[in-house]
């Protein structure tokens, strides 16, 4: 997502209120987290304790007003007294997570980790399955970054105008999505998401709710945020 038009807002203040943030959100240690705005555009710098403490710090940085760009350049170093094991170990226990979920029984997924870095590989039969593997995975102690490699294999194909307006009429039933902010175009299979949203949190929803559709094999994200005090 890009954001075009933000509330205006000074680089100091945005700076001031993503520090706030990254203390607040308790699944982030912002204790070596470093904050650098320069024209709206956050860059977070530092240290962290996990993957999914990084993926909050840039949730909670995007969540800001003001906020136009966010730039990821954290690094996950885990803590050596805490128990994490082996790649090897590391590996079973993500493919073990992989074979307990049901909803994981028809595809073909694989984990493979090396030096901390998991990489998933393989065919899931849903795109919003290659979301929520990685969501599964990401939360395993020792686990430095997820590299998601996974590709949607469909049992039936979709028209690509068919897809757009079931994409379509889900978009307007979702209380977080205003279904005049988002267009949809789709073609082979790849759904494009653009126009203008409120805030990156109906960005999100957006997103979720085009990769919950059967027939989508990729969401490609051109939206762009236009605060609804600035439409008016």
């Amino acid at each position: 997502m890009v954001r075009v038009s933000a509330r205006r807002r000074t680089d100091e203040d945005i700076m001031l209120d993503v520090v706030a943030g990254l203390r607040w959100d308790a699944r982030v240690d912002a204790s070596d987290v470093r904050v650098e705005v320069r024209k709206g555009r956050v860059r977070l710098t530092g240290t962290v304790p996990s993957y999914t403490a990084r993926a909050a710090a840039v949730e909670q940085a995007w969540s800001t007003q003001g906020v136009l760009d966010v730039e990821d350049a954290l690094q996950v170093v885990v803590k050596q007294n805490v128990p994490g094991g082996q790649d090897d170990d590391l590996m079973a226990k993500a493919n073990d997570i992989i074979g307990w979920h049901l909803c994981m029984d028809d595809c073909d997924v694989q984990a493979v980790v090396q030096d901390g870095v998991l990489e998933l590989q393989g065919t899931v039969d849903e795109h919003w399955k290659v979301r929520y593997a990685e969501r599964l995975l990401a939360g395993i102690r020792g686990i430095r970054e997820v590299r998601n490699n996974l590709a949607v294999a469909l049992d039936r194909s979709v028209a690509d105008e068919d897809l757009a307006e079931e994409i379509t009429a889900a978009l307007s039933r979702n209380s977080l999505v205003d279904e005049d902010h988002v267009k949809v175009r789709v073609k082979d299979g790849i759904v494009t998401l653009h126009g203008c949203v409120a805030c990156w949190h109906e960005a999100d929803a957006a997103r979720e709710v085009a990769s919950a559709a059967h027939g989508t094999l990729e969401v490609r994200d051109q939206l762009e945020l236009f605060p609804t005090e600035e439409k008016a």
